[in-house]
């Protein structure tokens, strides 16, 4: 194998390696990350939801 190849197959491999890293802080971290922002921002918006129709009741009642 020629060193140039040699070369390219070095910088290749970084690569893959560098995207597998980029591909687990994904999955691992950034993921999992805002499936909790998530629900947190569905739980806000359910009891926000929750209070505007005791809201209307209130106001229906009189």
């Amino acid at each position: 194998m020629a060193a140039s190849d040699e070369s390219y197959m070095r910088r290749i491999g970084h690569e893959v390696r560098k995207t597998a890293r980029r591909i687990n802080a994904i999955n691992e971290l950034i993921i999992p990350r805002r499936k909790e922002q998530l629900q947190y921002i569905s739980r806000a918006l359910e009891e926000r939801e929750r209070e505007d129709i005791l809201r209307l009741k209130k106001l229906k009642k009189g």
